[in-house]
C-alpha cells in the first residue's frame, strides 16, 4: 500500500499501479473496452485524488 493510499482508500491504488504495468510493458494485451470503461467511471476519482494532493490536501477540484 502507498503512502498515500490511507489518505485515500477508495481507490484501488494495487490496481492503478498494475494497470499501468500493463500499459507500459504488456500494452498489445490491453483491453480497450476496459480502458474506456475505466476512463468513463473511474477517471474522475483519480483526478480528484491528484488533484487533493497537489492542493496540500485541500479537496478543491
Amino acid at each position: 500500500m502507498t503512502p498515500r493510499a490511507s489518505v485515500t482508500p477508495h481507490l484501488p491504488w494495487r490496481a492503478i499501479m498494475g494497470s499501468g504495468n500493463v500499459y507500459r510493458h504488456d500494452y498489445d494485451d490491453v483491453a480497450e473496452q476496459l480502458v474506456w470503461q475505466t476512463v468513463q467511471n473511474s477517471l474522475r476519482l483519480l483526478i480528484d485524488a491528484v488533484n487533493m494532493e497537489l492542493n496540500g490536501g485541500d479537496d478543491a477540484k
